[in-house]
C-alpha cells in the first residue's frame, strides 16, 4: 500500500509532497503490525488552509469549519471529475477498483489500501476501467488567504 500527501510545489501547482510505502509485515510469532503515518495537532488543523486558489473551481461539499464527516464515493469506470478544491481536509482510503489523482501536472494511480491526504488544494479523479470506491474523512476548514 502508498500513502500520498498533497501540498503546493515550487510552481504553485499542487503535487504529492509525502509518498511513501506503508509496510505492514508480521514478524515471527506476531498478531499485528502497525505503521503509523504523520500526526496532525488540532493546532495544525485549527491553522486553516493557506493561500487562494485560482486554479481550479470551488467545490463546496457542506462540511463547516471544524466539523468531521465520514463519507464514500463511488466513481463509475471512466469517470472524470472536474478540477476542483474544497476548503477541507480529506482523508481518502481507496477501498476497491483504482483511480487517477490528477494533481497539477503530477498524476498519481490509486488501488486498493492506497491512502491520499488531500489538503485544500486543487485536484481531479479520473476513475479507473473497473471504477473506484474511495472512503473518506473530511474536516472543514477555513481559507486564511
Amino acid at each position: 500500500m502508498k500513502h500520498y500527501q498533497v501540498g503546493r510545489g515550487p510552481d504553485g501547482k499542487s503535487v504529492a509532497v509525502v509518498a511513501r510505502e506503508v509496510v505492514l509485515d508480521l514478524a515471527p510469532g506476531e498478531t499485528v503490525a502497525v505503521d503509523r503515518l504523520d500526526f496532525w495537532p488540532c493546532a495544525v488543523l485549527d491553522a486553516g488552509i493557506a493561500g487562494n486558489v485560482a486554479d481550479s473551481e470551488f467545490y463546496r461539499i457542506a462540511v463547516d469549519e471544524g466539523d468531521l464527516r465520514w463519507t464514500f464515493m463511488r466513481m463509475a469506470p471512466g469517470h472524470v471529475s472536474h478540477v476542483h478544491h474544497t476548503d477541507t481536509w480529506d482523508f481518502n482510503v481507496v477501498i476497491a477498483g483504482d483511480c487517477i489523482c490528477r494533481l497539477g501536472a503530477q498524476e498519481v494511480r490509486l488501488f486498493p489500501g492506497d491512502t491520499i491526504l488531500m489538503t485544500g488544494l486543487e485536484h481531479q479523479w479520473l476513475g479507473g476501467p473497473e471504477g473506484c470506491t474511495v472512503a473518506s474523512v473530511v474536516r472543514g476548514m477555513r481559507r486564511t488567504g
